[in-house]
């Protein structure tokens, strides 16, 4: 039986107009659906050190019993967004199979690329926004 689920991520900020610094995060309201039943979690990625070009991103999902799983990550500065990719998936959104569109956060109004990936399982949606933190 295929089950199809819906992944709709949503974020708010901590502004840093320059390069990520330690104690930059974002967090991602997520709702998942599957046919009738939903479910609603956050994930948190924060930075929690820095060396060189690398930086430690502490991963934290929290559930809605309130159980947590966390998980630190080295990420490299080249593997975070830049202000010059977010540019060009801005420019190329059509290409890309997205929608430009206007969306709403906590942190203020965005143009945003909404990109849509479907599996047999799931749909995800994510939409791309130039924003003032690196993550």
């Amino acid at each position: 039986m295929k089950i199809l689920g819906f992944l709709d991520a949503t974020l708010t900020f901590t502004a840093a107009w320059s390069m990520p610094t330690i104690g930059d995060r974002v967090v991602y309201s997520i709702k998942q659906t599957s046919g009738q039943n939903s479910i609603k979690l956050l994930f948190e990625k924060k930075i929690v050190s820095a060396n060189g070009g690398k930086y430690q991103v502490q991963e934290t999902t929290k559930l809605p019993n309130g159980q947590q799983q966390v998980e630190t990550v080295d990420v490299a500065s080249d593997d975070l967004y830049s202000d010059e990719n977010i540019e060009m998936i801005l420019t190329n959104c059509k290409s890309l199979q997205g929608e430009v569109v206007m969306q709403s956060y906590p942190a203020g109004v965005f143009n945003t690329c909404k990109v849509s990936q479907a599996t047999e399982q799931n749909v995800t949606t994510i939409n791309f926004a130039k924003v003032p933190f690196g993550l």
